[in-house]
């Protein structure tokens, strides 16, 4: 197949059937492109924001964006469900922006992550948002000291997770009061990995923080969002023990989109077979070097850093263009790879799941 490098997906299908051959892509399916469908919100935005949001880009919601707003800025828990990519961020930024602005009864926001990287990813959301009275700050196991102190003086959205609201807020709630008292919203991300054991703990710490908030006169909203999953309402107000609205007919545009499954078995015939790592290092080179922003995930710590060296040993101009992310790293090397992933400095990233989350890049 000729290389259309006008055409995404046709260099992409080059990429693979280049790398992979006949026998080791196992399937390739294609998937269409979606138009936008847009809608307005029942009570319009003030002015101030709907202008920020057209500064943006953002100035035409999607469907989903409305309704969720229309249900969260009346009171009412909601749990987004739709695609990636699908703005779902948004469903909770604008009305956080709006509540802590409220020149009466200005509120504050607090937002679970399930990893930091997700933490840092919507600080520098909320940063470009940079709307009146809008101060966003993270507070978890890689913020300092004086930071803490700094963000609960004068952070009113923070961004943290279960853990830390655990070990961190909660038993310490006295000195947080005035920002619980003014509580407005409580955003859960990533709903669809609380389940299990871990789950559970997140659904007794939701609990504790409602009983926290009743003692000190707020009854926040929740909003979750979360990947499409089956019933997502139901796990929702499990967790929170409230009811939720599901807000689940996306109406963001997406473009083609290939879905691709690889036989390494395979590959290269039964006496050269290559292992999964070595597939994924030589796929990971190929994409980069066409031009194609790649992330890959690996299931271990170690895995990242064996794929990650595999692709640097065959191909050495690709050194410092493909990094490895895991946990363990220190917390500025964790904020130096994401932001060069973030600028498009780096072509690829092989990872763990402490990146596998719904960032923006």
């Amino acid at each position: 197949m000729a290389l259309t490098t006008s055409d995404p997906a046709a260099s992409l299908i080059h990429v693979l059937t280049t790398r992979l051959g006949d026998g080791g892509l196992a399937h390739l399916e294609r998937l269409p492109a979606r138009p936008p469908q847009t809608a307005a919100p029942s009570r319009p935005l003030p002015a101030w924001l709907a202008e920020r949001a057209d500064e943006l880009g953002w100035g035409s919601l999607w469907t989903h964006q409305a309704r969720a707003l229309d249900l969260v800025r009346d009171g009412t828990s909601a749990v987004v469900a739709t695609g990636t990519a699908s703005g779902k961020s948004l469903c909770y930024q604008l009305p956080i922006a709006e509540a802590v602005a409220d020149p009466i009864a200005p509120g504050t926001a607090l937002a679970l992550f399930p990893t930091k990287a997700l933490a840092q990813d919507q600080l520098t959301s909320f940063g470009q948002l940079a709307t009146p009275g809008l101060v966003a700050a993270t507070y978890d196991g890689d913020t300092p000291t004086e930071a803490r102190t700094w963000a609960r003086r004068n952070a009113n959205v923070i961004l943290t997770n279960p853990e830390m609201l655990h070990v961190g807020l909660l038993p310490h709630h006295a000195r947080w009061a005035t920002f619980l008292m003014r509580l407005r919203y409580v955003v859960v991300d990533e709903l669809h990995v609380l389940r299990g054991v871990f789950g559970t703990h997140v659904g007794h710490l939701l609990r504790r923080l409602l009983r926290v908030c009743e003692a000190y006169g707020s009854s926040p909203t929740f909003v979750f969002s979360s990947a499409t999953i089956g019933r997502p309402e139901v796990l929702a107000a499990a967790l929170c023990g409230r009811p939720v609205e599901v807000v689940d007919d996306d109406g963001s545009p997406r473009g083609e989109r290939l879905v691709a499954l690889v036989d390494p078995t395979a590959i290269g015939g039964p006496r050269s077979a290559r292992t999964p790592n070595q597939v994924t290092a030589g796929l990971v080179a190929d994409l980069v070097r066409s031009d194609h922003r790649t992330l890959a995930f690996c299931r271990s710590r170690a895995g990242t850093e064996v794929v990650a060296a595999e692709v640097v040993r065959r191909h050495p101009d690709l050194t410092g263009r493909v990094r490895p992310y895991r946990g363990g790293f220190l917390a500025a090397e964790r904020r130096e790879i994401e932001g060069q992933l973030f600028s498009g400095q780096l072509g690829g990233v092989v990872a763990t799941s402490a990146l596998e989350l719904g960032i923006d890049v």
